[in-house]
């Protein structure tokens, strides 16, 4: 009775490495946090660069220290 067990444990086996073939490249539904910015605006641009790169004018939120 172990050719069932081991029969099991093969298919078990072969079906998680099929699951784990290549991941499929989907493009993100939002904007986009990376170790670089901020959906298209980068640390340390100008307002007026992040204002180009997401093609919107910013508007302040309140009063700033800088």
């Amino acid at each position: 009775m172990r050719f069932l067990p081991n029969n099991f444990a093969t298919v078990l086996l072969l079906s998680a490495v099929a699951a784990c073939g290549q991941p499929t490249a989907q493009k993100p539904a939002g904007p986009v946090v990376t170790g670089e910015g901020y959906a298209g605006v980068k640390f340390g641009m100008t307002v007026a660069q992040a204002e180009a790169a997401i093609g919107n004018k910013l508007k302040p939120i309140g009063e700033g220290e800088g």
